[in-house]
């Protein structure tokens, strides 16, 4: 029961992986322009633009070294960020529990292919679309998908699977 190596390979490049794609071409581009476009960039930029058409070239070169340092703090701050935000996405990572090469194991939630055969137990979130194949008093709380603010003001479905 479940698949096997052979069967999860074929899976996988058939329907690919379990998770949406999340490209990030280069961080440092988007932190730049992210820090471009802040108001206080915006606000330091005019002024030294003003204090340069007045004349005032000390006052001027003061106020460019004072976006570049701005900027630099808001890059910094939005790797820190990043890094951050990576580090808990692989500390949180949810893990499903499947039955593969006759034995139930727990895998990542990105590695569950078309096929798997999923062990959910009271609780659990499920990872993927399935079909169920046995049941003992099961129930689904819908309050995700209808927008309810908690399970109990949710439609609750009892689904009864033939034997």
């Amino acid at each position: 029961m479940g698949l096997d190596d052979q069967g999860v390979i074929a899976a996988r490049a058939k329907h690919g992986r379990n998770a949406i794609d999340d490209k990030v071409n280069g961080a440092f581009w988007p932190a730049v322009k992210s820090a471009v476009l802040e108001p206080m960039f915006l606000l330091l930029l005019a002024t030294s633009i003003i204090y340069f058409a007045l004349g005032e070239r000390s006052e001027a070169y003061f106020m460019a070294g004072a976006i570049v340092v701005v900027s630099t703090i808001s890059t910094y701050q939005d790797s820190r960020s990043r890094k951050a935000l990576t580090a808990l996405r692989v500390f949180s990572e949810a893990q499903a529990t499947v039955v593969r090469n006759n034995a139930v194991v727990k895998i990542p939630v990105e590695d569950v292919v078309v096929g798997d055969h999923m062990v959910v137990e009271e609780g659990s979130l499920l990872a993927a679309d399935g079909v169920i194949l046995q049941s003992n008093d099961f129930s689904v709380n819908e309050s995700i998908l209808t927008g309810e603010p908690s399970p109990w003001h949710a439609a609750r479905t009892h689904l009864k699977v033939p034997p």
